[in-house]
């Protein structure tokens, strides 16, 4: 019996993103798939925190957080419309990024009991990718499921933004 697991896919909006979800679309045509989209907490960020009142501090933490999420969801719903038209029986989520966003995306992938993360290349280079890290590399080295990679293609890069 096939695997009718869900598939949950890496999604932040850009080229890479959506050429992940064209492609999940083409290879799991009518499975669950679990759309998500990673936003940053301010949490403890402690900027021009000594000059201001401990109050201030926590309504401002808190509206920033929040307008981070509504990006999110806006975001996610944007992947789950497109999975949906792609084939796939989506959902959009949101999650707050832990230490990373691949531990995150992990974690995620867990939860749901995911067949595969699915995720896009962001196209670095090997330098920049060495220096700087990706969430593409750590996902694929400290992976907890089959993870999938999709490369941006030149015909991937020319399409329209909404195409």
């Amino acid at each position: 019996m096939p695997d009718q697991r869900p598939v949950v896919i890496a999604y932040d909006g850009s080229p890479a993103a959506r050429e992940a979800v064209r492609r999940a679309g083409e290879l799991f045509a009518g499975r669950a798939a679990i759309v998500v989209t990673v936003w940053s907490s301010v949490g403890a960020a402690s900027a021009g925190r000594a000059a201001l009142p401990d109050e201030v501090v926590q309504v401002a933490r808190e509206r920033l957080d929040r307008s981070a999420r509504d990006d999110a969801a806006t975001v996610a719903d944007e992947g789950a419309r497109l999975a949906s038209e792609c084939g796939l029986v989506a959902r959009a989520a949101t999650t707050a990024c832990g230490h990373s966003v691949w531990e995150t995306l992990n974690k995620v992938g867990e939860e749901e009991d995911a067949a595969v993360v699915v995720a896009g290349s962001q196209g670095r280079s090997a330098i920049s990718a060495a220096l700087l890290g990706s969430a593409t590399t750590g996902l694929v080295r400290h992976a907890v499921r089959p993870v999938l990679i999709v490369p941006l293609d030149e015909a991937a890069k020319a399409r329209p933004e909404g195409g």
